[in-house]
């Protein structure tokens, strides 16, 4: 995500936003895509200044400073559009001077509190209406639940009384098979080894005979291990597979039956509190937008007069 102020540099020159930006057809048009919200995180960001100036296309760099201590963190043409109030998306109380910043906190106080007032008794309503809601479809869904876990934790132990010891039988007989396939592989590889170290123009001239030799005694050890191996996870899977399908003759019709009951309980709870979210967000959404338009209009109109400004931003 980026930060507010958000600019690239590209050949000595900076790309950013400013509101008259988003006043052109090309501003309006990508504004839409966050509901003309310039308040918007992503409103102004490195993504937006690229599908503004699309010539930039990847390239530049991305820059973004969050410090308003002073205006020399910015470049000089981006802090002359911020005195000029054409970057008003966001509130910086770093701009301000501290008579200045207790003023706007007043007037954004008033402010919160009478969208509190609204948001407060509309959220209630929502949760009023939600609450029992949620509890019926969990009552509903739990009580599901619990039958088929009922049904389907017997079936699985009898799955695991079957599957268990033919596993453990399976890796008996692997296990064996494979550590005499790596007992002769490993003293085969040992031979090997003694005859390619004291030398390497020897190693060289019977380098090729010795891997043969060990190739000869490795090939043979493994094919002993698959023939062992082999029958004995087929006869493995012999025996899971039924269990397998055992327990998912069980599990099935249990997991369908859950879901028959689930589905149509939590489409009913979706449709409560959906009604109800929308309503809350009917009263809601404006009372915020308000909101955000009062405390938004006092700060920059406090800023536009220069005395209340912070010292550095004069």
């Amino acid at each position: 995500m980026c930060e507010y102020i958000s600019w690239i540099e590209y050949e000595g020159k900076n790309y950013f936003i400013t509101e008259t930006d988003l006043q052109t057809k090309e501003g309006r048009e990508l504004l839409k895509q966050y509901n003309n919200n310039i308040y918007h995180k992503d409103v102004v960001g490195h993504g937006f200044i690229r599908a503004y100036y699309p010539e930039l296309k990847r390239m530049g760099q991305n820059k973004e400073c969050t410090d308003f201590s002073s205006p020399k963190n910015f470049p000089h043409e981006i802090v002359k559009q911020i005195k000029a109030g054409n970057m008003k998306f966001a509130i910086i109380s770093d701009l301000l001077d501290r008579p200045a910043r207790a003023e706007y906190e007043k007037i954004r106080g008033t402010a919160l509190a009478e969208y509190e007032k609204i948001q407060g008794p509309a959220l209630a309503e929502y949760e009023k209406i939600q609450g029992p809601a949620l509890a019926e479809y969990e009552k509903i869904q739990g009580t599901a639940w619990a039958e088929y876990e009922k049904i389907q934790g017997p079936a699985w132990a009898e799955y695991e009384k079957i599957e268990g010891p033919a596993l453990a039988e399976y890796e008996k007989i692997e296990g064996t098979a494979w550590a005499e396939y790596e007992k002769i592989k490993g003293t085969a590889w040992a031979e090997y080894k003694k005859i390619k170290g004291p030398a390497l123009a020897e190693y060289k001239k019977i380098k090729g005979p010795a891997r043969a030799e060990y190739e000869k005694i490795k090939g043979p050890a493994w094919a002993e291990y698959l023939k062992i191996q082999g029958p004995a996870l087929a006869e493995y899977k012999k025996i899971k597979g039924p269990a397998w399908a055992e327990y998912e003759k069980i599990r099935g019709p249990a997991l369908a039956e859950y879901e028959k009951i689930k589905g149509p309980a939590l489409a009913e709870y979706e449709k409560i509190q959906g009604t109800a979210w929308a309503e809350y967000k009917k009263i809601q959404g404006p009372a915020l937008a308000e909101y955000k338009k009062i405390e938004g209009t006092a700060f920059w109109k406090l800023f536009k007069i220069k005395k209340n400004r912070a010292k550095e931003w004069k």
